[in-house]
């Protein structure tokens, strides 16, 4: 890791594509008639975003940055499930724009007013 530390500066995240790859083929393979989402707030860039769905996995996004990466990196929204807390009305509005079938989990009665308006 010091090599990588000295090539890239730090923080650095090193992540092992073919094992999230492999991970999400045994959840798709333990689970085949669920919805199965990758939590994006676990962590999410451009390539990882596009891991899952090209492995046949959604992607949950928890933020309006989290719902961008995933549609800069080219996921449809009905592969975008969107929730969480502590959203805005304008980030419920842009998650039910583009949720896979106009869907959205909030946790508050708040959020869930909001969606009404």
């Amino acid at each position: 890791m010091s090599a990588v530390a000295a090539a890239f500066g730090t923080p650095v995240y090193v992540v092992d594509e073919a094992d999230v790859r492999l991970r999400c083929r045994r959840y798709r393979a333990a689970l085949p008639d669920v919805h199965v989402s990758y939590a994006g707030k676990a962590l999410l860039t451009h390539a990882i975003a596009r891991w899952p769905r090209e492995e046949g996995l959604a992607l949950d996004v928890c933020s309006a940055g989290e719902l961008a990466v995933a549609r800069a990196a080219g996921l449809p929204g009905e592969l975008i499930a969107p929730h969480g807390n502590a959203k805005t009305a304008e980030d419920l509005k842009a998650a039910l724009a583009t949720a896979r079938r106009g869907s959205c989990s909030t946790r508050s009665t708040r959020s869930s007013r909001s969606l009404r308006s």
